[in-house]
């Protein structure tokens, strides 16, 4: 049902299999992701507000990953908004992730080590920038569904934060350094056909 890891399989398009396989998003579909007050800025947070218009999704061995492009260039080489849901048991920990098909109408925390994660990657803009922005807060499902003409509407708030030293080689930092806080919301159609690239492991 989508290209996985080796691309080997078809992918759920969102919204942007209207006219052809590199069509934009369609109709209504949108989201908008803004910052509401900001502590450290840079190249990341002078990125906002950010308006994708490819929407993309592909199952995984572990649930649904989310993929909200402002164009559609390669993964590697857009900027890019990411969800990735993750259902069964966390790596490492005693924790249980639900089902993603129950989500529709609850809130669910979002971080880096937990069930659902959410981040940023500006490689078309800040190629050179060694910030890696995470999200920290709520994330709200309206609609959340994986079917043909299924609807995922959402809203999310939190803070934006780098989750690297900032160094090259993207260490994990000891601590999350805030960058600004977050707001926003996306609301596009699932259409189901072939991927137009690769999925593979999120940059």
């Amino acid at each position: 049902m989508g290209s996985g890891a080796k691309g080997n399989r078809q992918g759920l398009r969102l919204g942007v299999f209207c006219l052809t396989l590199m069509a934009m998003a369609c109709n209504d579909d949108s989201a908008t992701f803004r910052l509401t007050t900001v502590t450290k800025s840079g190249c990341a947070t002078n990125q906002f507000p950010f308006e994708p218009t490819l929407f993309s999704a592909s199952p995984t061995p572990t649930g649904v990953f989310i993929r909200m492009a402002a164009n559609n260039k390669a993964t590697t080489e857009a900027d890019t908004f990411f969800l990735n849901l993750i259902e069964g048991p966390l790596v490492g920990q005693s924790a249980e992730c639900p089902k993603i098909s129950t989500l529709a109408g609850t809130s669910a925390a979002l971080g880096p080590t937990g069930c659902i994660q959410a981040y940023f990657r500006f490689l078309e803009s800040c190629r050179d920038d060694f910030v890696n922005p995470l999200v920290v807060g709520t994330v709200t499902f309206e609609s959340l569904g994986l079917e043909e003409d299924d609807v995922i509407r959402g809203t999310l708030t939190g803070q934006l934060v780098d989750f690297t030293t900032g160094e090259p080689g993207g260490i994990p930092a000891s601590s999350e350094v805030p960058l600004a806080d977050l707001e926003g919301e996306f609301d596009f159609t699932v259409k189901i056909g072939p991927s137009y690239q690769t999925f593979g492991t999120p940059p």
